[in-house]
């Protein structure tokens, strides 16, 4: 407990006031007079907490009421390093928005540990909480969901300290995303569950972000009829004149159709999309083609096939920017050369995914790349061809961004036994071993 005693802690409310542009009497609010505040700042009167904290109330107030970013707390006034350790934060904050906008050139990962290491010597869980957010965002863009999970989980925790319902669902939304990009499905459905249990001021900003994000868990979990069902509550809800988002949820409930095997569903859904987007909306239009030629690989109707592989290359000719989605049009495209047994055109357009997916760092895409490709170089005996996709295996190993009993690993192995080579099994054997061993200690 702070004591009510006469001390200067008035002067640090009238640094702190000044410093925001505010006046006494703007900050005195309905609880305390602007003749009590002039007491304090001048060291006339004793600060108590209770005071402290109506007056860090009004400020905050204010601050919001004219847009300023700050947020300041009672124990600011009692210890002014503490609100300077703020304002270094906000040069930090400002110092890495820089260069997400603008990519500057220097190193980001010193620049993080640098923050971290910083934030680390003070409680300041609202200046953590933005910090944070900003990072796991930058690693979202980047593709680098598990980075990004970490940051959004230390964001949370702080969200969680002030209580804040907003930052609360806002961050519970970003995690239930970082939680779908990386597989765990269930895991985003029970976190999205979380906001059921807070406020719901802002819950209704928020629920069709975790509406989506549920549905997308329920799809990937291969439970179509739950997906389907948040879909439409969603749909009743969104504003349709917002053509990205209304398309996206479109798209996600034609995949659930797909995924029950009720084909014509999904594919009249597809067609309405395709009636109402224009040009403007190539990368959508590319989206909708290969989800339509993927449909058509299941019913093996090489016409419909080769149509759509027509349509997409047409597009992708088109496109003069890179989106997260084009190395996965060109797996579709390949997986449609593939069942139309043109293996060459299919192995160039796998080799293009592969190498879009090193520089977006889609490790689903690459990895779904890298196992077709393995299946076409067995079916042509290109030894030369595997021994470099195993080198790239090998290398995800090693930065744990594939598991041990990956898929990909068992396909080398039996490869190289069916080659009658133990030696180069041997090898793979040794080194997952040799880094389970690692992981362990």
């Amino acid at each position: 407990m702070f004591e009510a005693i006469t001390n200067n802690y008035g002067s640090n409310i009238k640094k702190i006031r000044k410093d925001l542009g505010f006046r006494q009497y703007e900050i005195a609010g309905e609880e305390i007079t602007r003749n009590l505040i002039s007491l304090i700042e001048n060291n006339k009167t004793p600060l108590n907490e209770k005071t402290a904290k109506i007056i860090a109330r009004n400020i905050n107030k204010l601050a919001k009421e004219k847009n300023i970013d700050i947020y300041i707390e009672d124990q600011d006034f009692f210890n002014i390093e503490r609100y300077q350790a703020k304002l270094i934060a906000d040069q930090y904050i400002e110092e890495i928005t820089n260069y997400i906008n603008n990519e500057e050139n220097y190193d980001f990962i010193s620049k993080i540990r640098e923050v971290e290491n910083f934030l680390s010597q003070w409680d300041i869980p609202y200046k953590k909480l933005i910090t944070y957010e900003i990072i796991g965002d930058f690693f979202y863009k980047k593709n680098d969901c598990n980075q990004s999970f970490m940051f959004y989980i230390k964001s949370f925790e702080n969200a969680i300290r002030l209580e804040n319902s907003y930052y609360l669902l806002n961050l519970i939304t970003k995690i239930g995303r970082c939680y779908i990009k990386l597989g765990k499905y269930q895991e985003a459905l029970n976190f999205n569950n979380i906001a059921l249990a807070y406020s719901k001021d802002y819950l209704d900003e928020f629920f069709l972000k975790i509406s989506f994000n549920n549905a997308l868990a329920y799809k990937n979990l291969n439970l179509p009829d739950n997906a389907i069902e948040q879909i439409n509550n969603i749909e009743n809800m969104l504003d349709k004149s917002d053509i990205t988002k209304y398309t996206d949820l479109l798209i996600l409930k034609a995949l659930c159709y797909k995924n029950k095997k009720s084909y014509d569903s999904a594919l009249e859904i597809y067609n309405k999309i395709i009636s109402f987007l224009d040009f403007n909306y190539i990368q959508k239009k590319l989206i909708v083609y290969s989800n339509i030629m993927d449909i058509y690989c299941e019913l093996n109707d090489k016409e419909k096939i080769l149509e759509y592989i027509k349509n997409s290359i047409y597009l992708l000719n088109k496109i003069d920017s890179m989106d997260v989605y084009i190395p996965k049009v060109y797996i579709q495209v390949a997986l449609g050369y593939k069942r139309l047994q043109n293996f060459t055109l299919s192995k160039d357009y796998f080799n293009e995914a592969l190498n879009l997916s090193e520089k977006i760092n889609d490790l689903q895409v690459k990895t779904e790349a890298i196992s077709n490709l393995i299946d076409l170089y067995i079916m042509e005996h290109d030894t030369k061809k595997i021994d470099d996709l195993k080198e790239i295996i090998i290398d995800l190993v090693s930065k744990n961004l594939l598991d041990f009993n990956n898929d990909l690993i068992f396909k080398l192995i039996l490869f190289y036994n069916n080659l009658n080579k133990p030696q180069e099994s041997n090898k793979i054997i040794s080194f997952i071993l040799n880094k389970k061993q690692n992981n362990f200690f």
